[in-house]
């Protein structure tokens, strides 16, 4: 199954080489939407894994979690861990 981004490359611009001109809203030199998704996902994974809450990580993470959950439901698969 193609993943986001298998087919979405930047090109010189920024752009698209998929989508500029093609998908509605998407002009030459802007960002594609896919292609934003996936920086904010990597900047999601990178943020959870490196973050440090000092003594009280894993009391933060552990109530993140429980509010992700009641809000939610159940976390993506990996971030069950507390323990950072």
């Amino acid at each position: 199954m193609a993943q986001v981004g298998d087919r979405h490359h930047p090109d010189a611009e920024g752009g698209c080489t998929e989508c500029s001109g093609v998908v509605a809203g998407v002009e030459r030199g802007e960002r594609c939407p896919e292609l934003a998704l996936l920086d904010e996902l990597r900047y999601l994974r990178w943020f959870y894994s490196t973050c440090d809450f000092g003594p009280a990580h894993e009391d933060v993470v552990l109530i993140m979690n429980e509010e992700y959950v009641a809000t939610y439901g159940p976390l993506p698969e990996g971030y069950e861990d507390v323990s950072g």
